[in-house]
């Protein structure tokens, strides 16, 4: 009577509805290709932990790479992670109010795991240009975290076009309500999020 449901009683299949074509709207927001690739969060703090706590640093390959505009939200986690021996930390500059796209060359390399940036700063202005750094990483074998959570009020994204592998913002940055975000991921690097110790 309830195939594929989690639930028989009426009023909860209606909640599963509802939650289920918001992740619709909100992947095509995005312009991501599958609605189960997005998970919904409490802000982009919470998404940014979720990658921070299930990400798998493994070997030399232990460094995270941030920009010195980083917003805390995307800055904290890791510094966490590096205080519990999770990760090495290091910072690009910013350069003539931009991200030093020459010093993040020199910083990514095959030791990286993860380069998490914001897509554009709320105080420096600017846009992070994104499948530019996504090749850097790919070369180098790293991930790519945006915060996108300044940059999607002003800009449409395209994660398939971003090269992203996860992408996290909040909706109240976008007039919805606050206590939302959410974070969307490449098949495979969220699965292995899933599979990583948290």
């Amino acid at each position: 009577a309830c195939a594929g449901r989690r639930s028989t009683h009426l009023l909860a299949q209606e909640v599963e509805d509802r939650y289920q074509a918001a992740r619709k709207t909100a992947a095509r927001f995005l312009n991501a290709e599958r609605p189960d690739d997005l998970v919904f969060t409490s802000g982009t703090t919470g998404a940014v932990n979720l990658v921070v706590r299930g990400f798998a640093f493994e070997g030399s390959r232990n460094e995270v790479v941030v920009g010195a505009w980083e917003h805390n939200s995307v800055l904290l986690p890791f510094l966490e992670a590096e205080a519990r021996g999770a990760c090495v930390l290091r910072v690009c500059p910013v350069k003539d109010g931009r991200l030093d796209l020459d010093a993040l060359e020199s910083l990514v390399t095959d030791k990286t795991a993860l380069v998490a940036l914001a897509r554009s700063s709320n105080v420096l202005g600017g846009v992070l240009p994104a499948a530019q750094v996504a090749r850097l990483c790919r070369r180098r074998g790293a991930k790519l975290l945006l915060d996108d959570a300044q940059f999607l009020s002003s800009h449409r994204e395209d994660v398939r076009a971003s090269g992203a592998d996860f992408v996290a913002f909040s909706a109240h940055k976008l007039g919805g309500p606050f206590g939302v975000g959410a974070l969307w991921g490449e098949d495979r690097a969220m699965n292995a999020l899933k599979a990583a110790k948290p």
